[in-house]
């Protein structure tokens, strides 16, 4: 019987390790923070294979490099320029959103390894090395992480295409504004789960847009759907559980996109904004 530990699991546990490495840097054991740095590593390893957690992996990473580097910088005081430098650079620069690499955390763990080993082993400025090192890589990620995200996002820019998502909600219903904003966002949700991977992402560099948009009742929205389904367009159609307003099983609306705004327009550019 194979043991299989959750992803959630795993996070708890490398929350864990990243204490007990701060706590064995507080206190000066260098070999248990190099044994603690290489169970670290093993975990994150096998974190990275986890796609339930993608969208929140910054933060998952970022608590365990405070307490890592904390205690790493704690120990560095030797040079509280390059202990506080490399603390800000790595735990605040490194996490702005379009600077932080996926690639970064992982390495510096190594790095802290290696060079906390070798001071272990009687190289005394080893972890000031290794902190400058740290910061080094993470700066570099940063900025071609930077770069690759601005320069994608202008080579988009220059093209025609641009990304929306409509939802197109049901006029007969008399749902309430509340009601209405739950159904309209259960839509996007839904249809942005569906979106091609590279147009959710421009759609996001764009900003999001999203119309809202009426129709006069069922038979009218089904058509929409249909259209829709016929042009591949990414959709999301949705039934209401029945709980407050309405019966359950009522269509309340259909998201549309994200996707390009002239294909979406084909099938619902006639209709009026709500």
């Amino acid at each position: 019987m194979k043991l299989k530990i959750t992803a959630e699991a795993m996070i708890i546990i490398k929350t864990a390790v990243s204490v007990i490495v701060a706590y064995a840097f507080f206190e000066k054991k260098h070999l248990f923070v190099s044994v603690a740095l290489g169970f670290l590593i093993i975990i994150t390893y096998f974190l990275r294979k986890e796609k339930t957690i993608d969208k929140n992996r910054r933060t998952v990473e970022r608590i365990s490099d405070i307490f890592v580097f904390t205690g790493a910088c704690f120990y560095s005081i030797t040079n509280i320029s390059i202990s506080a430098g490399s603390f800000l650079v790595i735990v605040i620069l490194g996490y702005v959103p379009f600077l932080w690499s996926k690639k970064s955390h992982m390495v510096r763990l190594i790095v802290i390894l290696a060079t906390n080993t070798a001071y272990f082993l009687g190289q005394p400025n080893a972890l000031d090395f290794g902190l400058l090192l740290a910061v080094l890589i993470t700066m570099r990620n940063s900025i071609k992480n930077f770069s690759y995200i601005k320069n994608k996002l202008l080579k988009y820019t220059k093209t025609t295409k641009h990304m929306k998502q409509v939802i197109i909600v049901r006029r007969d219903l008399n749902l309430s504004k509340g009601k209405m904003s739950a159904q309209v966002a259960h839509a996007s949700v839904s249809a942005y789960k569906k979106a091609d991977k590279k147009d959710a992402e421009m759609w996001e560099l764009e900003g999001q847009k999203k119309v809202i948009l009426k129709i006069a009742g069922e038979k009218e929205l089904l058509e929409i759907f249909m259209k829709a389904k016929k042009e591949k367009i990414p959709y999301a159609l949705i039934k209401d559980a029945g709980r407050t307003e309405i019966p359950e099983g009522t269509i309340t609306c259909v998201g549309l996109g994200p996707t390009d705004s002239d294909k979406i327009d084909t099938v619902a550019g006639h209709l009026k904004l709500y």
